[in-house]
């Protein structure tokens, strides 16, 4: 079952794992396509307001959901429509009277928006974390020159993939000024909903 919640998660912790094994340019490529997914739509108040208050019963949804596996078979592509197709969810939405593709495609668009508009903030807080500086503390001293250069080389590597990182994120939609509004005004609710995902699933 891939639903909202694994999806979200997915691509909040996609950046970290492709890093990881050099494949920036599939997270490219995911953001590609989540751009295209959401292209064609804009969310509005009660958007913003359904997608807040059905987190709990969509994340109820992926409560068996193999993140190990979930998570290798998106480091490529995502299929968005298949996340749509899926049958428990459909059903779902059809019980709460919400319109499965519409409900989709605009859970999607706001957290599209979200990513690309928070991102700054975020990239320049591990920057500082990014410096050969913060990545010794806590070293033995006299370390050999053998090892602060691959310590430097560590902290070169690091730079890198956020600044692919960051070219990425340019790819995901800007919001709209009645879309950026909105953020602002839900963002502590927004953010809390994204951090419970990430302490939760924090051992993925």
């Amino acid at each position: 079952m891939k639903l909202l919640r694994t999806t979200f998660l997915v691509l909040l912790f996609l950046p970290v794992q492709l890093s990881a094994i050099g494949a920036e340019g599939a997270f490219d490529q995911v953001l590609t396509d989540l751009a295209d997914f959401t292209r064609d739509v804009r969310f509005n108040k009660q958007d913003i307001g359904n997608f807040i208050s059905y987190w709990a019963e969509v994340s109820a949804l992926d409560e068996d959901e193999n993140w190990n596996d979930f998570g290798e078979s998106m480091t490529d592509s995502m299929d968005f429509d298949e996340l749509g197709n899926d049958p428990e969810y459909r059903a779902w939405a059809s019980s709460r009277n919400l319109d499965p593709d519409d409900f989709l495609k605009k859970s999607m668009r706001i957290y599209a928006v979200q990513m690309r508009t928070s991102f700054p903030a975020q990239a320049d807080e591990m920057r500082s974390e990014l410096t050969e500086e913060r990545m010794m503390e806590g070293m033995p001293e006299g370390l050999s020159a053998e090892d602060r250069k691959k310590m430097q080389d560590l902290v070169q590597a690091g730079l890198q993939s956020l600044e692919a990182m960051e070219e990425s994120m340019l790819r995901l939609p800007e919001p709209t000024a009645s879309e950026r509004a909105l953020l602002e005004a839900h963002q502590d609710q927004l953010i809390i909903l994204l951090e419970e995902g990430d302490e939760e699933d924090s051992d993925w």
